[in-house]
């Protein structure tokens, strides 16, 4: 029988809060649920909507919404209630209802990476009105290289079956997933010589030699990371702070020092890298 994995919670309620100090929050600062903010003064339509997998909170603090134009905003499970008001993805007057919610509100991406060496997994969709197993979404092959990805809604489930491994996954938040015992790569690598240091030099002293000096007018300045796109980085982490894969260099050079330190990554569509 399939194991469920019950992730960040699935239940729709309806609700209104007053103030800002009202949201749902964990111990670290961060929603404890998806949520859909609309402005109490907003068209009925926009009061009316329930979004999948979202608690629904009508309020008329200001203090939720960017500017006087915002009516609405989604926002996931994890993201940092300091920065509420900062998010990007705020509905305003006279904008379409319908593609906001799709594409805001109702639409997310899982990622699936399989550490089953010898073998293919399959993934397959669960009818979310029957339960049933439908047809093979996709297989999903070993590594972090053949990252499987999916686009689904709120409280869709997977199953992950393999000849060792059967596990049922619900789709709550944008994630990525691991199966399997990631291999350690320090251990199952080529072993490093003299001349592939001293290749990694010269290779390094050439690179310098030929590289373009092309640069904005910001240039070298440090700036700060716009609140909005911190907010998003620091969402998708927090919800996948335990999901790390692990980087793979093993077909790569020695420019990096994957042979003698274990890399593990936060893979989205691009990564973050976090050394173990």
């Amino acid at each position: 029988m399939a194991q469920v994995l019950l992730l960040l919670g699935l239940i729709l309620v309806l609700a209104a809060f007053g103030t800002l100090a009202e949201i749902p929050v964990d111990a670290n600062g961060r929603l404890s649920e998806n949520l859909y903010i609309v402005r109490k003064s907003a068209p009925a339509e926009w009061t009316r909507m329930n979004p999948i997998g979202r608690t629904k909170i009508i309020t008329d603090d200001v203090s939720l919404f960017k500017d006087d134009k915002a009516v609405a905003v989604c926002l996931w499970k994890g993201y940092p209630v300091d920065y509420i008001k900062d998010t990007v993805r705020v509905a305003r007057a006279g904008d379409d209802i319908v593609n906001f919610i799709q594409k805001e509100c109702d639409h997310l991406e899982l990622g699936f990476i399989s550490y089953f060496q010898d073998e293919v997994l399959t993934i397959t969709w669960l009818d979310p009105r029957t339960g049933e197993l439908t047809e093979s979404v996709t297989e999903l092959e070993a590594g972090e290289r053949n990252t499987a990805w999916i686009h689904t809604v709120p409280s869709h489930s997977f199953r992950v079956q393999g000849r060792n491994f059967d596990q049922v996954f619900v789709a709550t938040v944008p994630s990525i997933f691991t199966v399997g015992v990631k291999p350690d790569y320090t251990t199952l690598g080529r072993t490093i010589t003299e001349q592939n240091k001293i290749g990694r030099i010269m290779s390094e002293l050439g690179r310098v030699r030929i590289i373009k000096r092309v640069f904005t007018d910001v240039g070298f300045k440090k700036i700060q990371v716009p609140r909005d796109v911190w907010a998003e980085i620091q969402t998708y982490w927090y919800n996948n702070r335990n999901h790390r894969a692990r980087e793979e260099w093993l077909d790569s050079g020695f420019f990096v020092n994957w042979h003698v330190r274990v890399i593990d990554i936060y893979v989205h569509r691009g990564f973050f890298t976090v050394p173990n």
